[in-house]
């Protein structure tokens, strides 16, 4: 059960739980996961641009540039 404080708070959530936990091994999941909590559901891609800046980082009194780069589906900063 996803939200088992329902059925510790509801007596009646209580015993549909316990009724539809004790039938599902015999019905399946007939009830589009009501009963074994196993739900599917599609999510769509989410794209989206981001412009990730160069930047310079001061280390004592010199400066490393750094500019990112993708490789592998991570932003990568290389020194320059």
């Amino acid at each position: 059960m996803a939200h088992p404080q329902v059925a510790l708070n509801c007596s009646l959530v209580a015993a549909v739980a316990g009724v539809g936990s004790a039938v599902q091994p015999f019905t399946g999941d007939m009830l589009g996961g009501a009963t074994s909590g196993d739900f599917k559901q599609k999510i769509p891609s989410l794209k989206f641009a981001a412009n990730v800046p160069a930047f310079d980082l001061p280390i004592g009194d010199d400066k490393l540039h750094l500019s990112p780069q993708l490789v592998n589906g991570s932003i990568l900063f290389s020194a320059k």
